[in-house]
């Protein structure tokens, strides 16, 4: 094995080894929304084995009886699906994490593999882009679906790379649509939005720093590729549009002052440390929506170098100029108003969730700095001990609320209905029809567990704390 392969190889297992250890590292707590997708293994496992049935269209573990295949989060012929059916819960969030980083470390060198990039800086960049704290604070808080934010390099790569054979160009284009229609049936429904915004501004940077490749052949290719998207998800986004009809979510994004979103950004360029986003911005939400991007203190020393010659780093600097103001405008909310009036996207929320848009660029950015900077490679060790490190500063947040159990529909813990927790029906639950519920409910470990399964009747004190229950499942 060549060295630059052992580098690689060696590269990826580690980035794996830190994933997994930041997911169970306090285990048997997890991040709270493990309390999610644990039941839904359990579920898909269950279906399978007991009834032979593979799509599933109602769980009664799912707040008693929930539609799977036409909620959003359903996560249907997914990768998670395939293997909820074959092994246990623990099982399925191990393999299928390290298949996503594996994947993602194998789909951003071969997009790095497109700007001739030294090998040493291919593997440490691609540290960068699996450590970013947008996907580990993911795989700790338990938004499985969101690491294939990982995964966008290489979709970048088979709309970018033209071959010499139709035949190969055609093989890639559908890999890519497979593999997009893939995050939809995966919930990522975010991401299916956002890529095509974060592809677009790429090639913009692109264009900016003169970058040789053919724009209209890949916007071409885009196009194509998002059309036979939709064609693949046709039957889903249907049952989806069907369902969530019922249950209008209102937007929930905040107006914040440009000054405080102008200090979110640069926070999160300059470093990932936690921080009191929420003592910031106002945003409710904790530091997993950050971004913290590629390796933290870099983008400083990027500007200060640049600015010495700005003539030979000029386009990079207009770059991200462009990016810090386009992160400002996006994570202000400025235009929330607007949001509010559009289907199925005002029912997303988060502003800095949005951030994901500015990604590829600042990859791009990254790449076009280093190549054109020449730095020796030993100059990365400061950089990489960093972004080794960093993730592991956000295990110290509060995101290990749940311990190993069955969490998911109507959570059943010594005889007391805890809440029911379905994100279709609000953040907050306020869409959720609690006042229907009455006399007996399903106890969802009938549905994953071989004893013997009792229905519990509601007290009148539980069910008039239902009644008047609208704490959200993230606060205490």
């Amino acid at each position: 094995m060549k060295r630059n392969q052992l580098l690689s190889l060696v590269t990826a297992i580690t980035i794996i080894l830190i994933v997994l250890s930041l997911i169970f590292i306090h285990f048997p707590f997890m991040g709270h929304d493990y309390s999610l997708s644990i039941g839904w293994a359990n579920d898909y496992q269950f279906a399978w084995k007991k009834f032979g049935v593979f799509n599933i269209i109602f769980s009664p573990q799912r707040c008693s009886g929930v539609p799977v295949w036409a909620n959003p989060i359903g996560l249907n012929f997914s990768l998670f699906h395939i293997l909820s059916t074959l092994f246990k819960d623990l099982n399925v969030i191990v393999i299928y994490s390290c298949v996503l980083m594996s994947l993602s470390f194998f789909g951003i060198k071969k997009f790095l593999s497109l700007f001739e990039l030294d090998e040493p800086w291919k593997s440490y960049i691609a540290i960068g882009w699996c450590l970013q704290g947008y996907i580990t604070t993911r795989a700790i808080v338990g938004h499985l679906p969101l690491i294939n934010l990982g995964l966008w390099p290489l979709y970048a790569y088979l709309l970018i790379k033209k071959n010499n054979s139709n035949k190969k160009d055609i093989l890639g284009l559908i890999i890519f649509s497979f593999a997009f229609a893939h995050d939809f049936y995966m919930a990522n429904t975010y991401l299916f939005v956002m890529f095509p915004l974060a592809f677009s501004l790429f090639l913009v940077i692109m264009k900016i720093n003169q970058i040789n490749i053919d724009f209209k052949w890949t916007l071409k290719r885009l196009f194509s590729g998002s059309i036979l998207t939709l064609v693949i998800i046709l039957p889903k986004l249907i049952a989806i549009l069907s369902f969530t009809r019922n249950f209008q979510r209102q937007s929930s994004f905040a107006k914040v002052d440009l000054l405080s979103s102008l200090n979110y950004v640069f926070m999160n360029l300059i470093t990932p440390l936690p921080l009191d986003y929420h003592e910031m911005t106002g945003w409710r939400y904790g530091n997993w929506e950050s971004i913290s991007y590629i390796f933290p203190f870099f983008f400083p020393v990027l500007i200060c170098h640049s600015s010495i010659d700005f003539k030979k780093y000029g386009r990079i600097l207009t770059s991200l100029l462009l990016i810090i103001i386009l992160g400002v405008f996006i994570s202000s909310g400025l235009y929330a108003d607007f949001i509010k009036n559009i289907p199925i996207i005002k029912s997303f929320h988060v502003n800095p969730r949005w951030m994901a848009i500015l990604s590829l660029s600042l990859l791009a950015i990254t790449t076009f700095y280093l190549k054109k900077a020449q730095l020796k490679s030993w100059i990365a060790i400061v950089f990489i001990v960093i972004a080794f490190t960093t993730p592991f500063y956000f295990i110290g947040q509060n995101y290990f609320r749940i311990s190993y159990l069955y969490r998911s529909g109507l959570n059943v813990e010594k005889n007391r209905l805890n809440y029911c927790y379905e994100p279709a029906f609000g953040h907050k639950l306020e869409l959720l029809p609690i006042k229907s519920l009455k006399g007996k409910y399903f106890d969802p470990r009938c549905f994953v567990s071989k004893k013997k399964c009792t229905d519990y009747t509601l007290k009148p004190e539980l069910k008039e704390k239902l009644e008047n229950y609208s704490l959200s499942p993230f606060e205490e």
